[in-house]
């Protein structure tokens, strides 16, 4: 299943599906793997349209052969505010340049054409092409959480980025 709207050069983002619980662990975003059944239970409890819900996880899946890759999870307070976390498939070697693809396609689609005010981004400080890719599209650096995620060789800085829609922008405030 494609979302056109969602669909990038090498990958594009859906919803979850019943099939996507046999590859929890590309998707999930959590420390520990979780198994089939807990998936299952995961994607009931999924609401589509995602504006009617407070949480909801795109899937990331690769365009040559559908295979998932990670997970853009959406927290929406209220219409004013979305944030976002994507999770990439733990042994991925080209994570970082598919993160930074799924950045470029859903910020601009959040902030532009659902009109949040704004969209908030929490990414590893280590993640070079992401980085560029976020503040190629206008968005800037909120926050700096020192040693926030545990990585293999230690740990990193996890960065919060923002990007408010120009729309409510007040000029000479």
């Amino acid at each position: 299943m494609r979302v056109g709207y969602l669909t990038g050069q090498r990958i594009h983002l859906r919803p979850p599906i019943e099939e996507d619980k046999e590859c929890a662990t590309a998707w999930y975003r959590s420390v520990f793997p979780i198994n089939a059944s807990r998936a299952t239970v995961f994607l009931e409890d999924q609401t589509f349209p995602f504006w009617q819900a407070s949480e909801f996880t795109f899937i990331i899946a690769r365009m040559e052969d559908d295979v998932v890759v990670g997970s853009v999870n959406l927290g929406v307070s209220d219409w004013r505010m979305v944030t976002v976390r994507i999770h990439m498939a733990p042994t991925l070697p080209d994570a970082d340049e598919l993160r930074a693809e799924a950045i470029r396609m859903v910020i601009p689609w959040l902030r532009d054409e659902h009109e949040f005010m704004v969209v908030r981004l929490f990414v590893p400080a280590n993640e070079t092409e992401t980085i560029a890719a976020i503040e190629g599209i206008g968005m800037r650096l909120g926050a700096r959480l020192r040693e926030f995620i545990a990585t293999p060789g230690g740990r990193v800085d996890e960065l919060a980025y923002e990007a408010l829609n120009p729309r409510w922008e007040v000029p000479h405030a």
